[in-house]
């Protein structure tokens, strides 16, 4: 709808936060600059990201790899499906050129992924991983997901869950 202009060109996308307030107050004082830990530690604050699709062929969404620190700082990204075996059709891993070409020079490790072209890699594994890149300060990618949905099988609609985390070096918390 025309209300969601303002999103770009991913419209589909939707990241709910919630926050129940209590007299109280939190149990765990809130970390400025960490949402990941606010949700953990507090079981008050809720996060979930989802993107809504028409599964009539491909869908797309994306996530943003990002170093908002102000130092330069090793990253890996951990890619998740959960099976579903009504879902039938792939699911495909998409790189914006710069985060492309970034990781081939850092010569970052790709698992569980398979080049299907220039900038466009198959998901062959439930989890996929891409392990060593640097980022710069307020340096920001777009992982695209599209899922290419099996056009000759007439299916119902249902549920496709991936997961996108972000990890910093040594940390086995994602920041993202």
């Amino acid at each position: 709808p025309s209300d969601y202009t303002s999103l770009g060109g991913d419209l589909n996308h939707f990241c709910l936060l919630a926050r129940i307030e209590e007299s109280a107050g939190m149990a765990i004082p809130e970390i400025i600059g960490s949402l990941w830990q606010n949700v953990k530690n507090n079981n008050n604050i809720v996060w979930k990201n989802l993107a809504i699709d028409d599964t009539d062929g491909a869908s797309f969404t994306s996530a943003l790899i990002s170093n908002y620190s102000k130092n330069e700082k090793l990253y890996s990204v951990e890619i998740s499906k959960k099976k579903n075996k009504n879902r039938l059709g792939q699911l495909y891993v998409q790189l914006d050129k710069n985060l492309k070409e970034l990781i081939l020079n850092n010569k970052a490790t790709l698992t569980g992924l398979e080049k299907y072209s220039e900038n466009e890699y198959k998901l062959i594994a439930d989890k996929a991983t891409i392990e060593g890149f640097i980022l710069k300060p307020n340096q920001h990618h777009v992982i695209g997901l599209k899922f290419d949905s099996d056009k000759n099988n007439n299916t119902e609609r249902y549920f496709y869950e991936v997961d996108v985390k972000q990890f910093e070096r040594g940390q086995k918390d994602p920041i993202g």
